[in-house]
């Protein structure tokens, strides 16, 4: 499906009809029609008939905040069309329209807000790139390693 056109019913759906749920939408995915809502859930938007989005999450695979709070605190599209999200608790995860698997098994170290996730195909390690930029890698011995910085720091200014 990656790299063809939408076709007609599926461009007016995009247009008229509105995706189900009251949060935000925080990732898009176009080419597989997939929908991240701020509240964890995922849409598809099945066009084959009348169109309609379909849900693809269920309450077991995303645990709402007790305090109603995004579910998610980042998200973005990877190379191949994969779209990877971190949770409040800095865990990553890849969707796609089979559903949702770890990156890596532990929550991405640092304070620093993520900005950026590079997904690699085995053997290369998926990378995360904070808003500090900051950049840490996972390894296969089970854990993240800060693999280098990618921007430097500005200067202290005195005025």
């Amino acid at each position: 499906m990656i790299g063809t056109s939408l076709t007609p019913e599926q461009a007016h759906a995009y247009r008229t009809l509105p995706v189900p749920g009251e949060a935000r939408v925080v990732e898009f995915l176009p080419f597989k029609h997939l929908v991240l809502l701020e509240d964890g859930d995922t849409w598809r938007l099945d066009a084959t008939r009348s169109p309609i989005w379909r849900p693809l999450t269920t309450e077991d695979e995303m645990k709402r905040k007790f305090d109603g709070g995004p579910v998610v605190a980042a998200a973005g599209v990877g190379c191949g069309g994969l779209m990877w999200f971190a949770t409040p608790d800095r865990r990553l995860w890849q969707w796609s329209a089979t559903g949702r698997t770890a990156i890596g098994g532990a929550p991405v170290p640092d304070g620093g807000r993520i900005v950026a996730v590079r997904l690699r195909a085995a053997p290369m390690a998926p990378t995360v790139l904070l808003e500090c930029g900051v950049q840490y890698s996972w390894f296969d011995s089970g854990g993240w390693g800060c693999s280098e910085r990618v921007v430097e720091p500005e200067p202290d200014t005195v005025t």
